[in-house]
């Protein structure tokens, strides 16, 4: 999706406009002061914990107390507790406040049931994806296929023959499966004029670059796609259908934020998951940027470490690179990001070596 200028005013304090070698960027539209909270994000498009995390990170604050095991899960309407725990009664209390969370915790049941019903296939076996190559037309050929046939033909099926069809989904497709089911939510439940949503159609969409990269995620794509197929409930189903599906996945390659655990160091902390901030998917990066984000429980808060005067960028470090040299830096912005630093840092710094 493109971006046109003034499409999305996430701000007061600046403007999106489109630049000639980065972009859409996000400018001061005035002078502001060190410690300026420039934007206060209080609810994400959705979120995953990984999955060695999953019982020690809080579901509704992200809270995590160095592996101890959260102690508070869902009443007995859920024999499996749908896979969510919590810090306090009161996180959990928070949690099921929200609007319609009945079918996203139904969602989450359904899904931790298939996977534990998957065990015993999942031991011993081997993942047989391709990681060779992946080419534009190779992705288009395989949603091509799954809209023409596979799709076609699983409607044909009743509900217990479709049951048999679920691919056996490893821990990384379970996860991303959750994160899916989440993103739905969001959408089924949102206003479609809010801001977040049309930030979210509005994000660029790095479902190619990704994938050509790491063909791996082609057939993760796939899998999770077919499991959702064959097992979401009817709520979420609406919002459920190809070209979204790959927007939620290809705008969550390019844009989204590390779960990170708080009061650590940046060289000993945990990586907990990750969230889609659809409004701070804006932010460019830079190795000398003004802005630092700050996860406070479920809010994500971006400040300015500096003065800045209108009409200057404003910019996050996408990775925790900072401490890294120049050329360290710029891989592994190309590996993830497919994009080449040129920001003043970069430049001083090359120009020095």
């Amino acid at each position: 999706m493109t971006l046109e200028e003034g499409t999305v005013q996430i701000s007061e304090l600046f403007d999106i406009r489109i630049t000639n070698d980065s972009g859409r960027a996000c400018f001061a539209n005035r002078d502001l002061k060190k410690n300026t909270d420039v934007l206060c994000l209080k609810k994400c498009l959705g979120a995953s914990t990984c999955y060695e995390f999953r019982k020690e990170v809080c579901s509704q604050c992200f809270r995590y107390e160095g592996g101890r095991r959260m102690k508070v899960r869902l009443d007995n309407k859920y024999p499996k507790g749908a896979g969510l725990w919590f810090c306090t009664e009161n996180c959990r209390d928070q949690f099921l406040r929200q609007e319609h969370v009945d079918h996203l915790t139904d969602a989450y049941e359904i899904l931790l049931v298939n996977w534990e019903a998957q065990a015993k296939k999942r031991v011993g076996r081997v993942d047989n994806a391709s990681n060779t190559s992946a080419s534009t037309e190779e992705i288009e050929s395989l949603w091509q296929d799954i809209r023409d046939n596979w799709i076609t033909r699983i409607d044909c099926m009743k509900p217990t023959k479709r049951a048999s069809q679920l691919p056996i989904i490893n821990e990384d497709e379970y996860v991303c499966a959750r994160f899916v089911i989440h993103c739905l939510f969001t959408l089924e439940t949102s206003h479609a004029s809010s801001l977040q949503m049309t930030a979210f159609r509005n994000l660029q969409s790095n479902e190619s670059s990704k994938i050509m990269k790491f063909p791996v995620l082609l057939d993760l794509q796939k899998h999770v796609f077919q499991t959702l197929y064959i097992l979401l409930p009817s709520f979420l189903r609406p919002k459920f259908d190809i070209p979204t599906y790959r927007h939620i996945l290809g705008s969550e390659y390019g844009n989204s934020f590390g779960i990170w655990q708080n009061e650590e160091s940046s060289d000993s902390r945990e990586y907990l998951g990750y969230w889609v901030l659809p409004e701070a998917s804006f932010f460019n990066h830079s190795c000398a940027p003004n802005l630092i984000k700050h996860r406070a429980g479920n809010q994500m808060v971006f400040t300015l470490n500096s003065d800045v005067l209108k009409d200057q960028e404003l910019c996050i470090d996408y990775k925790d690179i900072l401490h890294l040299k120049v050329d360290e830096r710029r891989r592994i912005l190309k590996e993830n990001w497919f994009f080449s630093c040129e920001c003043s840092r970069c430049k001083l710094e090359t120009q020095i070596n």
